[in-house]
């Protein structure tokens, strides 16, 4: 039943927000306009932002000390005995709203625990939440084997003249939740739920293998390494002598990359049977819950729906893109000869002509392209676009304000509310049209420069979701945004692109506000909950976004017109990252969509979707799938962040291309499809949006289009490119043989491929 929520506590990563506190059923409202927030000072700490009164972290009063986990588990489990006992005396609407507190009592709790033991300074806030966590998981996968829960929401179900009458929200949620209750087969007789109980303790244990051995290093007595890696590079020691070998996909010889590759990928015979047996365990648990595969279970309420729309998404985007991805292999081999042209010495066969591009090419001249951009003539004097976090955080207040109606405000914290003095608590308003006033819709705490103790990955943590019914007090939302940054330090183009990302998955969380919390905000399957981040990278893409949100004084024209060239050197290459991404979706489909026979399976099917999905695949010989990480989380579901991708592109396509502060659009999308969360079916949402439900061709379209709009713009950039550098060494060599010199010195940087 509180399927979410254990995954949380299982993966330590909170995934949903946190609400500052509950409060009454109708909405507070701010009136007015404010004073212009001065950004730039929040974020670099010379605006202070506290006030005196004490409370605990996140405005809950306990956790002023960490003994406060304590109380807060004590309570929650109290609370939910109480709701187990009172559930088989109610019926309709009551039973599922009941159904719904108890998920909320354990959520509001055990996510805030999740977050607070990742992120918190001092080790005892750590220890007393990852004590919290464990209590509750225990708590959680009790109730989502208690068979009188199961019997009761499963009677109200089968009732169809009953349920059938009950408001669609309802019907949805109690939808979800029985499938939560199934997933943990208490639906199944003793022996059936003893052996789901034994899988899923399985899964666990191998999900946590492959999250900690599918990255460890290679590890060589120095007799066995290679000579080319011990003769070009710099291979790290370990303290007994033995050596440590990584891919060192950056190395200027091709030999070393190639090699290199091939030892820190080779084909891991432990890694392999831990693999294998995953897989396995999942297609047992999925057959002994009544799913003809795990494929088939892990796409149940997603957006894509089926196995086959899935399989007929990721071969007809391939095809589409194919083309273009030979075009950029070809500006690749150009990238290649060119700059072993321009070297001061070259490796025997390093750039024979006509010798096609290696993998690991690839990726090394994907890295050198721009380098190579950046290293020609440019314009004298061109001043270069710089981006804060407080530039970008006030660009995109005014982005939100001029699209969405909504806009931020940094609010003063009490002491104990944050868990480090660099924490920022934001206010997320919205307008009324009809009232001309401002209400409050929830709360991001930022969370956005590198500390000892923080984790370094960018993410958004759900601490509380919110949600609005009559039955309830308004429970308003509160979010972490974790941003990997340094204070005063300039943020590169991708790291703005990773803030719009995170931020859009708090918007989806700040808006997402149902009757019940259990369809609250992101909570919803990855191909829909990752809409909304892709969507608002679109909006980064943007040259006039761009513009406003750079740290630049230019005026509006000049800023524009670098945003257009800084873009124009990002992303080039979108067709070959694509594939890939694609290769590895199709594999982790068709692995789980049967029982896998053996670990050679497995291998033969990755190597499988690369001969089919990219222009260049891996060595045949090697097995990148055994450090694939996300084998531990996806199941099935990989294809989910491209599937997203080409809905978000063609949102942006029919909606804010032509116009990114179109707040006609913008008030639509945010009315249509974030203010739902779950509660409505994800086609059914972008039907009431576009006025269609899109189909596979639509979204294939939308991406491909835009791919194919990026290859357009980088061969241009290469033709346009090339006549410069070729009218600078003309002019080079004029002036040298007129002084009767014979020169070496060449305009272009010098890469050795």
């Amino acid at each position: 039943m509180l399927r979410a929520c254990r995954s949380v506590l299982r993966q330590r990563v909170a995934l949903r927000e946190i609400s500052n506190g509950i409060a009454p059923h109708s909405r507070r409202w701010i009136t007015g306009t404010t004073t212009p927030v001065n950004w730039r000072g929040v974020f670099d700490g010379s605006v202070k932002l506290q006030d005196n009164s004490k409370t605990g972290l996140f405005g809950v009063p306990e956790l002023a000390t960490a003994s406060g986990f304590t109380v807060l588990t004590e309570e929650c489990i109290r609370d939910c005995s109480s709701l187990v006992q009172l559930i088989p005396s109610l019926h309709g609407v009551e039973l599922v709203e009941a159904f719904d507190r108890l998920s909320n009592t354990i959520c509001k709790t055990a996510d805030l625990a999740a977050y607070i033991q990742l992120s918190h300074p001092d080790r005892l806030f750590r220890d007393e939440a990852n004590a919290c966590s464990l209590r509750l998981l225990q708590l959680t996968e009790q109730l989502n084997v208690h068979q009188t829960l199961h019997s009761h929401l499963a009677k109200l179900i089968a009732a169809e003249d009953e349920f059938s009458a009950l408001p669609e929200q309802t019907q949805r949620v109690a939808q979800l939740l029985m499938n939560d209750f199934e997933v943990s087969g208490v639906q199944l007789s003793e022996e059936g739920r003893k052996l789901c109980l034994t899988l899923n303790e399985q899964l666990q244990v191998l999900q946590y293998q492959v999250q900690t051995t599918f990255s460890e290093p290679v590890v060589m007595k120095p007799r066995v390494v290679p000579e080319i890696l011990s003769q070009y590079s710099t291979v790290p020691a370990t303290q007994d002598g033995n050596y440590i070998i990584v891919f060192q996909g950056d190395h200027y010889h091709p030999k070393v990359r190639q090699r290199s590759y091939q030892v820190y990928h080779h084909n891991h015979q432990r890694r392999a049977q831990t693999l294998t047996d995953l897989i396995k365990s999942r297609h047992a648990l999925a057959t002994a819950i009544g799913y003809s595969s795990f494929a088939e279970r892990a796409l149940r309420f997603t957006s894509a729906g089926t196995i086959e729309r899935v399989v007929e998404f990721l071969d007809a985007l391939s095809e589409e893109i194919r083309p273009c991805a030979e075009k950029e292999i070809e500006v690749l081999k150009d990238v290649r000869q060119r700059c072993d042209d321009t070297s001061s010495y070259v490796l025997p066969n390093s750039a024979t002509p006509g010798r096609d591009l290696e993998y690991t090419d690839v990726h090394y001249l994907e890295r050198v392209m721009p380098n190579y951009l950046k290293a020609s003539p440019t314009e004298d004097g061109e001043e270069q676009l710089t981006f804060t976090v407080g530039s970008v955080t006030e660009g995109l207040d005014q982005l939100l304000q001029r699209t969405f109606g909504l806009r931020l405000h940094p609010v003063a914290v009490g002491q104990g509310e944050v868990w480090h003095d660099s924490v920022i608590k934001l206010a997320v308003e919205q307008h009324s049209s009809e009232s001309d006033k401002w209400s409050l819709v929830g709360h991001l705490f930022c969370d956005f420069f590198q500390r000892p103790d923080k984790d370094s990955s960018a993410c958004h943590n759900t601490i509380r979701c919110g949600f609005n019914r009559a039955s309830h007090p308004l429970q308003t939302p509160q979010s972490v945004l974790n941003i990997p940054s340094s204070r005063n330090v300039p943020l590169s183009i991708g790291s703005v692109s990773t803030f719009f990302h995170e931020f859009g998955h708090g918007l989806h969380s700040m808006l997402g506000q149902p009757q019940y919390q259990h369809m609250a905000g992101t909570r919803c399957s990855n191909d829909f909950a990752e809409v909304p981040s892709e969507l608002m990278e679109f909006f980064c893409k943007h040259e006039e976004v761009i513009g406003l949100i750079a740290d630049n004084k230019a005026d509006s024209a000049t800023r524009k017109r670098l945003a257009a060239k800084l873009h124009a050197r990002e992303q080039l290459f979108q067709a070959l990252e694509l594939q890939e991404t694609l290769a590895v979706a199709r594999y982790d489909l068709e692995v789980h969509r049967r029982d896998p026979p053996c670990a050679e399976w497995i291998e033969g099917w990755y190597h499988e979707a690369q001969r089919r999905h990219a222009s260049v695949p891996v060595p045949f010989d090697c097995a990148p799938h055994l450090r694939h990480s996300h084998s531990a989380t996806y199941g099935g579901t990989y294809f989910s962040y491209v599937w997203a991708r080409a809905t978000a592109a063609l949102l942006w396509k029919e909606l804010f291309a032509a116009d990114p502060f179109s707040l006609e659009a913008g008030s639509r999308y945010r009315d249509a499809v974030l203010r739902h969360g779950n509660s409505v079916a994800p086609s059914e949402m972008l039907a009431n949006l576009l006025g269609r439900t899109p189909g596979v061709g639509d979204l294939v379209e939308a991406l491909s289009g835009e791919v194919k709009r990026r290859n357009q713009h980088l061969l241009d950039l290469w033709e346009t490119q090339q006549v410069v550098v070729d009218k600078v060494q003309k002019a080079k060599k004029k002036k040298y043989e007129h002084r009767g010199e014979r020169s070496r010195e060449r305009s272009r940087p010098k890469f050795l491929i």
